[in-house]
């Protein structure tokens, strides 16, 4: 961590001495602070009083936690390239379960570069370590999650209406505990595409996306039941509809293959898409409404992957220069496929249903000061005995930048 830091540290004092060197370089630095506290009354996402007990020896599910946080913003535009530079710590505290007490971290690099009237694109590396969730497996540990990402992207616009592009990433995800290690995953995720533009703003486009996962910390057990690598290939179109100046559709579609090499039980085909409108109604107010279906592994169940069918709404209103609202409805089915355990058994895959509503309203005094307060309930039914819950939240966090 201490090298990682020193060699962005060092890159950043390249940047501002090129800023010094270049007439036309203008770097902006922001340091922020934050404070926020958050009321949870159902931490470990429990179904109820008899298993918080069973997990934590008492039924009491809610804790209240104060979170701090440090960061900096740098901002380098040197002709027409443009760099950007993000740190930040965090410290969690808990009232009732201090052994959740943590610090993490994030950082991130970018370049966004440009090169004649046609090509371009970006390059970012980031990293960031914070407290793995409890909505999988609601097991009360301290199970801290890293996840590296290195991206990579070229725009080369061989038309004034056509334009095709490319994106390489890697992303590395690991956790601290011994018992999540299973979880650990490499991804090289690779797209190619094309796409036509109108001169009205609408668009229309081909891709081909490839995502190689790779779970090197198995077990011989985890290797048996649910191998270490698998495949997923994805063609599709993606599309953009500008009807007019306030309101914009956007779609994108692809047929999905998943393979596993080792276990062709668990393979998948079908599709996958997603399609949202955005409209803004006055000045004042817009709404969005998407409809989802993804297909992705999941974090903290080695056994599965998931598809999911998601809705969702969300209306804003800004009543005034220094006030927002928002506010979030999203309903969700997601079906966990291909767990090796119901396959040989022929019995019927995981289901669940879970309904969030959510409401924030930011209050904007200054404008390097910023404040809000944020509501959500959750709740999640499951044909597995014992998954589902009810959870609700309340947030208030206070940001300064200087």
């Amino acid at each position: 961590m201490a090298r990682k830091y020193r060699s962005i540290t060092a890159l950043a004092l390249s940047l501002i001495s090129a800023a010094h060197a270049h007439a036309e370089g203008m770097l902006e630095l922001e340091p922020y602070v934050s404070a926020g506290m958050t009321y949870d009354d159902n931490v470990f996402r429990v179904s109820g009083k008899n298993e918080a007990r069973a997990l934590l020896g008492d039924d009491a599910t809610s804790d209240t936690t104060q979170r701090l946080e440090a960061g900096i913003h740098a901002d380098l535009k040197l002709s027409r390239q443009h760099f950007r530079l993000d740190l930040s710590a965090n410290q969690s505290r808990f009232d009732r379960f201090g052994f959740l007490d943590n610090e993490g971290d994030s950082s991130k690099l970018a370049w966004d570069w440009q090169f004649g009237n046609h090509l371009g694109g970006a390059l970012s590396v980031s990293e960031d370590t914070s407290m793995g969730g409890f909505t999988e497996l609601q097991n009360p540990v301290l199970n801290m999650r890293t996840r590296k990402r290195q991206l990579a992207t070229v725009n080369w616009g061989l038309h004034p209406r056509w334009r095709l592009r490319a994106i390489g990433e890697e992303v590395d995800v690991e956790n601290s505990l011994e018992s999540y290690r299973s979880s650990d995953r490499t991804e090289s995720i690779r797209e190619i595409g094309v796409q036509h533009r109108t001169p009205q703003g609408s668009q229309v486009g081909l891709f081909g996306r490839q995502i190689d996962s790779e779970y090197a910390q198995r077990d011989v057990f985890s290797l048996v039941l649910f191998g270490n690598a698998n495949r997923q290939q994805e063609l599709g179109v993606d599309l953009a509809w500008v009807p007019g100046g306030k309101s914009r559709v956007e779609g994108r579609f692809a047929r999905v293959e998943r393979k596993y090499e080792e276990l062709s039980g668990r393979d998948f085909s079908g599709w996958s898409g997603r399609a949202s409108v955005f409209w803004q109604a006055t000045g004042k107010t817009a709404m969005s409404l998407s409809a989802a279906r993804d297909i992705y592994g999941v974090d903290d169940l080695a056994a599965t992957y998931a598809q999911t069918d998601t809705l969702s709404f969300i209306p804003s209103w800004m009543p005034t220069s220094k006030i927002s609202v928002q506010g979030r409805a999203t309903y969700e089915r997601r079906n966990y496929l291909g767990d090796p355990s119901l396959v040989i058994a022929g019995a019927e895959q995981r289901e669940d249903i879970v309904k969030v509503a959510g409401l924030s309203v930011s209050y904007v005094p200054y404008y390097k000061v910023s404040m809000q307060l944020s509501w959500q309930t959750e709740s999640r039914e499951s044909s597995v005995r014992g998954a589902g819950y009810d959870a609700s939240s309340l947030t208030a966090n206070l940001r300064a930048e200087f």
